[in-house]
């Protein structure tokens, strides 16, 4: 009896090996669809048999407001055979600022698509419209995705195991700008967007070296020719708003900051030349050789500083190798700030931001405010950044400047009663419509007068007084039947008033005493205040 359970455990084994050894299912074919306003593209994961375009390390582009970038699906294409059995497959995915830490993926189904024949199947999703750009505040952003399949290799109708395209647990990583000026992970000048001047004097490096460094930044950096020059280059710019705001990173390698070696960083500019003799503006301006580097924010009148607005503190001199996060604000009346992301005065040689950090949210220490609105920051200007360098190769390779942003809040204009003083002051209100009125709520506003209006705002002067007259006043008697001078001094007030008074909470100046609540005095009544009652009491 042993021997037979043995021998039929024996052929169930060797069945379900038989079986095992016949049996597989797996992922052979994974990628994702886009729409960037021109219609359907697929990019790739692991598994790429037609040779599409690969997601991970993609730049997709620079997104301005109002542009299209739709992750309209994905396709999952699996193999089966023998007794396994493949039931759908899934997309993960998430978007992230670079400014921020990664959360949590979000998921997108996909239905059985197509039956290929000899057990391969497409499971997918083409048409799901999410728009990857709702929402979004400028800044560059990583599209982070992995598929999923869900399948079983020995039931033909099971499910419960699962396999992915994750890239080892790393994912794949795809990465884009929203509503930035650049951040050159496109490596170019000639679009999204477009630079010109000394464009031969520049490139965009992998990784910047300034500072810390930063693997993977795709940072800008002067690499000048053997010549003590300037070199320049700008790019237009129209999207201004009201409210504006710039904010980049500022690198410096090997080469201190002096008067052969200055930095002008341009927030606008009326010409794309900006070595031009007639090119206005404003700028950022750092190197000289007295004392340490201060950066000034200047105005610019036909290429010369017509006036410099904030001076910050200074640089020490002859730090090399750091690096700033810079943001300057302009409000719609031409009210300037200047913050940074350290004290500049504590700058050493090594230290400070990073090319991959967020400027913006780095740079919190302010610099200092001015006023100033001589040019308007509106139409066509241009952004750029100018270099006065040495010919040495440390002197011409110095600058880099990375994650540069300008982005503004336009102020929607709310017409209304602005005087605070009016009945219909509006508090939300930004522009005077002249309709202010001050009559309507106008009364007496003081709460002892007999005429007291608790609806008025605005006191009219109007406000009559009930006739309570001091009657009499006993002050520092003589002393009688022991009692002190103080036990003997009272105060008599009367109504003359043909109507009750209420008394509450009046009081004297000079005598310590408030009527309670509730005390009134009667036409034609007389009150007597004293400091001990018994000695009047009649």
């Amino acid at each position: 009896m042993i021997l037979h359970s043995l021998k039929h455990a024996l052929a169930v084994l060797l069945f379900s090996l038989s079986l095992s050894a016949f049996s597989a299912w797996d992922i052979t074919q994974t990628y994702i669809v886009v729409d960037r306003g021109s219609g359907d593209e697929f990019f790739a994961g692991a598994f790429n048999p037609d040779a599409a375009g690969i997601h991970n390390n993609r730049y997709y582009g620079n997104f301005q407001e109002g542009a299209t970038f739709l992750l309209n699906g994905a396709q999952v294409r699996t193999t089966e055979s023998g007794s396994s059995n493949v039931c759908g497959g899934t997309l993960y995915y998430r978007i992230y600022s670079s400014c921020d830490v990664a959360g949590a993926f979000s998921s997108l189904s996909l239905p059985f698509g197509a039956d290929l024949g000899g057990g391969i199947e497409e499971w997918e999703a083409t048409s799901s419209n999410i728009d990857i750009l709702s929402s979004l505040d400028p800044g560059t952003y990583t599209l982070e995705i992995y598929w999923e399949a869900e399948g079983n290799l020995l039931n033909p109708v099971g499910c419960g195991e699962f396999k992915f395209d994750n890239n080892a647990g790393n994912y794949w990583k795809g990465f884009f700008d929203y509503d930035q000026l650049d951040s050159f992970r496109d490596t170019n000048f000639s679009s999204d967007p477009a630079w010109t001047g000394d464009t031969g004097s520049w490139l965009v490096v992998a990784s910047s070296t300034a500072a810390a460094g930063a693997t993977g930044s795709y940072t800008l950096r002067l690499n000048a020719p053997a010549i003590a020059q300037t070199d320049h280059i700008s790019t237009s710019f129209s999207n201004w708003q009201d409210n504006q705001s710039w904010s980049f990173f500022f690198g410096r390698r090997a080469q201190a900051l002096t008067a052969a070696n200055q930095v002008s960083i341009w927030l606008f500019a009326n010409e794309s030349n900006l070595e031009s003799a007639t090119v206005d503006g404003y700028r950022l301006n750092v190197g000289d050789d007295s004392g340490g580097d201060a950066i000034k924010l200047e105005k610019i009148t036909n290429g010369s500083v017509a006036s410099t607005l904030i001076i910050s503190a200074e640089i020490p001199n002859g730090r090399t190798d750091f690096g700033i996060a810079i943001k300057v604000t302009r409000s719609t009346l031409g009210e300037w700030e200047l913050y940074f992301s350290t004290n500049l005065t504590t700058i050493t040689t090594g230290s400070g931001a990073i090319a991959s950090a967020c400027p913006e949210e780095l740079a919190t220490i302010s610099a200092g405010t001015a006023t100033n609105n001589d040019y308007a920051v509106t139409g066509t200007g241009y952004f750029g950044i100018s270099v006065l360098h040495g010919s040495s190769a440390t002197a011409r390779t110095t600058q880099e400047l990375d994650q540069i942003r300008i982005k503004g809040v336009a102020v929607v204009i709310i017409e209304g009663c602005t005087d605070p003083a009016a009945c219909n002051y509006d508090i939300t209100a930004n522009s005077d419509d002249g309709s202010c009125e001050f009559l309507s709520c106008a009364g007496c506003t003081n709460s002892y007068a007999t005429n007291y209006d608790g609806s008025a705002i605005i006191d009219d002067g109007s406000c009559v007084f009930p006739d309570i007259v001091i009657s009499e006043l006993h002050y520092n008697p003589d002393d009688v039947a022991g009692y002190t001078d103080a036990n003997y001094e009272f105060l008599e007030i009367y109504n003359n008033e043909a109507f009750s008074v209420d008394l509450s909470d009046w009081s004297f100046v000079g005598i310590t005493f408030t009527f309670p609540a509730l005390s009134s005095i009667a036409p034609g009544e007389y009150i007597v205040i004293a400091l001990n009652a018994a000695t009047y009491i009649w």
